[in-house]
């Protein structure tokens, strides 16, 4: 292991817009969901999706591209979008 530290957290809060009648299959799969939506956020993070000024156009389409990915795998079809409702970053 190298001698790298955590330098910020970053906290977000994310939607999931389905089908009229999945809601309930959200509920359900959400634990998985949670799961893939955190190595989604891990895997951006480690691109350095989230140095700088991480909220430029291309990096946010970046991040929404790779959590509506995510939630597909999860759900399928019956994802239309995933929303970022929030999102801030706190320095170490």
């Amino acid at each position: 292991m190298g001698s790298e530290r955590v330098r910020a957290l970053v906290v977000a809060s994310l939607s999931v817009e389905v089908s009229i009648g999945a809601t309930e299959t959200v509920y359900l799969r959400e634990p998985k969901l949670r799961d893939v939506f955190l190595q989604v956020m891990f895997d951006h993070a480690n691109i350095g999706g989230f140095e700088g000024a991480f909220t430029t156009g291309e990096r946010m389409k970046i991040l929404r591209g790779a959590l509506l990915d995510a939630a597909r795998s999860v759900l399928g079809s019956d994802v239309s979008d995933v929303l970022i409702t929030e999102i801030a970053r706190q320095e170490a």
